[in-house]
């Protein structure tokens, strides 16, 4: 499930059981950053918990298939800007 992480949590619910791995964006540690440059407001409140609740979903461990592909979990990519500003330092200590 490959997502810029601004998901809905009751909306992932329902996917747990179906989705194998999650693959979030995560954007920006300043819910202002992320209304200044991606127009969605509260990005960092959202995409933190839907982030919380993919990770209750598929737990710490990722799982890997004998031909080297992810089979199960979560892989969260972060948002690198000139800079900083992103928070990329706040986003990894998360």
């Amino acid at each position: 499930y490959n997502t810029n992480a601004y998901d809905s949590v009751e909306v992932l619910k329902l996917l747990d059981g179906i989705v194998d791995v999650y693959l979030p964006d995560l954007k920006y540690a300043d819910s202002a950053a992320g209304f200044e440059y991606s127009k969605v407001r509260d990005y960092a409140t959202h995409a933190r918990a839907a982030i919380r609740e993919m990770f209750r979903q598929t737990g710490e461990n990722l799982t890997f298939g004998a031909d080297g592909l992810l089979k199960s979990g979560l892989l969260v990519r972060l948002l690198v800007l000139p800079n900083d500003l992103a928070g990329i330092e706040e986003n990894l200590r998360w």
